[in-house]
């Protein structure tokens, strides 16, 4: 079981698709491929390579493989390595290809042609430094590095093209050698094809996950914002001063910006702007805030709904207007109808069809206080 630390222990930084947010228990949930059980320690090492090497695991930019008890292997995506070269300010191109016999002659060729008169038996590459007078070059040898099943067999991408895959790995240790920096710790699944590491096995599709970062993160999620910002908007049609409850609750939960409350507050506040809708929509007409302030405390026994009603409302005769019936089924819920009846019995209030405008604004009082 993933303990709490885990989940909160969240890894923030910025790489050139935009910022990461990762963690171990987001690792073990999206991207861990195979069929294994990856430990504590092969997470944390998946983790602080995408952290120090900016790499987007999400984008696929990195793979952490574990197959069976074996040991867990960290691959990169099959763009990693050029994409990332090609924004490399010292970096001046590079030339790779392959080496095969013909007629008993070593043929070095750029690219990855391979005729059938001829035997692949390695590859090469070049890469250059603006910095540096000379490049640097790398050979590596077919056999060392062809992937192969269980039976021996090559398996299928080795197969099918054998010349691009020992050019992408002598072209891959290239790059890491003349860039340490850059490409220190970071291997390509053609070099560790041997491993059993099959690109075509790997998931291609970028991982979706921010709403999972954000409820792993303790803030209120992306879909609870939305809500949130759409129960404003009615209400603000129901006359409610939109901008002004958005206030009070940063003042209630002392935050600077909505989306710094929990996903718990945030729950609690939808709650209630959905209940205040209902109990406006209920008065079947437009309210002039008659409602200006509904103050929620965390505690819910000791809950208290502060209504102050405007001095400019419009009263059709001594009848209650439909913002201070809204108020009042609000209250009423509130408080409950035992105790709503009471408050009525003290005020001499025989029943709801007999408020008038003067005795509605009293029972508003009397149950706030």
């Amino acid at each position: 079981m993933t303990s709490q630390k885990e989940k909160n222990n969240i890894v923030v930084y910025e790489t050139p698709q935009g910022k990461v947010k990762l963690s171990p228990e987001i690792i073990r949930k999206y991207l861990v491929n195979g069929n294994g059980r990856v430990t504590d320690q092969e997470v944390m090492m998946f983790l602080h390579l995408c952290y120090y090497q900016k790499l987007n695991p999400f984008l696929r930019e990195a793979y952490l493989i574990k197959y069976g008890d074996e040991p867990a292997t960290i691959v990169t995506g099959k763009e990693t390595f050029t994409k990332r070269a090609a924004s490399i300010p010292d970096c001046n191109g590079w030339i790779a290809g392959v080496v095969v016999l013909k007629d008993g002659k070593i043929v070095y060729r750029p690219g990855s042609l391979v005729l059938k008169d001829e035997k692949l038996v390695g590859g090469w590459a070049e890469v250059y430094r603006k910095s540096w007078s000379h490049p640097i070059r790398i050979e590596v040898s077919y056999e060392e590095y062809e992937g192969k099943k269980k039976d021996g067999t090559p398996n299928r991408q080795w197969k099918r093209m054998p010349g691009t895959m020992i050019r992408k790995v002598a072209l891959v240790q290239a790059l890491r050698e003349a860039f340490p920096n850059e490409f220190g710790g970071l291997y390509s699944p053609e070099e560790m094809a041997q491993a059993g590491v099959d690109m075509e096995g790997l998931p291609q599709a970028e991982v979706k996950v921010e709403e999972d970062i954000e409820e792993q993160n303790g803030k209120c999620t992306t879909k609870q914002i939305a809500l949130f910002h759409k129960i404003l908007s009615e209400l603000e049609e129901l006359g409610i001063d939109a901008q002004k409850r958005k206030e009070l609750i940063k003042q209630e939960y002392k935050v600077e910006s909505i989306k710094e409350l929990s996903k718990e507050q945030m729950s609690i506040v939808i709650d209630e702007l959905i209940k205040m809708r209902d109990n406006l929509r209920e008065g079947k007409g437009e309210v002039k805030n008659e409602i200006e302030e509904v103050l929620i405390e965390e505690d819910p026994p000791e809950e208290e709904v502060v209504i102050s009603t405007s001095d400019n409302i419009e009263v059709e005769g001594d009848r209650p207007t439909k913002g201070q019936l809204a108020a009042l089924q609000a209250l009423k819920e509130k408080v409950g109808k035992d105790k709503y009846r009471e408050v009525m019995d003290e005020l001499g209030i025989a029943n709801e069809a007999e408020l008038t405008y003067e005795t509605a604004g009293k029972l508003i009082m009397a149950l706030q206080s």
